[in-house]
């Protein structure tokens, strides 16, 4: 009966799996940041945008609603700033956890890579051994036939 295959290092393996699985939440999770920041400012700019496109009417404002209306584009022109910086954070944050996943994932290959080999290694040595078990049946049988026939 063949022996079953048991891989060392299978411990190893299941922990860079779960390594591999953290830094994809971590990464998924960055993605998400990212995006809300991005709708964040999106949100902001659409503001700005709103009360520039209010502001064509500007004849009939007094002066101190223009002041407010200065002011508060003043504001927003700061967000957006604020906000562009936080993409820009997040992005690279993206671009970090992307290249930890790579990395565990290259860690986790190279041991599944290893499994394989000894995997491998472990069929041709059944193999091996079942072929010399079938030979020795054979040459059982040739001599029980030999002894027969003398």
């Amino acid at each position: 009966m063949a022996k079953q295959f048991r891989f060392p290092l299978e411990k190893v393996l299941d922990y860079k799996k779960n390594i591999e699985d953290l830094k994809a939440g971590e990464l998924n999770r960055s993605r998400e940041k990212k995006k809300k920041e991005e709708e964040k400012l999106k949100s902001i700019e659409e503001k700005k945008q709103d009360i520039l496109i209010g502001d064509v009417s500007r004849e009939n404002m007094t002066l101190n609603q223009l002041n407010i209306s200065t002011d508060y584009l003043l504001q927003l022109n700061d967000q957006i700033d604020k906000g562009e910086e936080r993409v820009l954070d997040a992005g690279t944050e993206v671009e970090n956890k992307l290249d930890h996943l790579n990395e565990a994932s290259k860690d986790k290959k190279a041991v599944e890579k290893l499994r394989d080999r000894k995997l491998g290694e472990h069929k041709i040595l059944e193999k091996k051994v079942e072929r010399k078990k079938t030979d020795e049946i054979a040459n059982r049988s040739d001599l029980t036939k030999r002894k027969i026939t003398s």
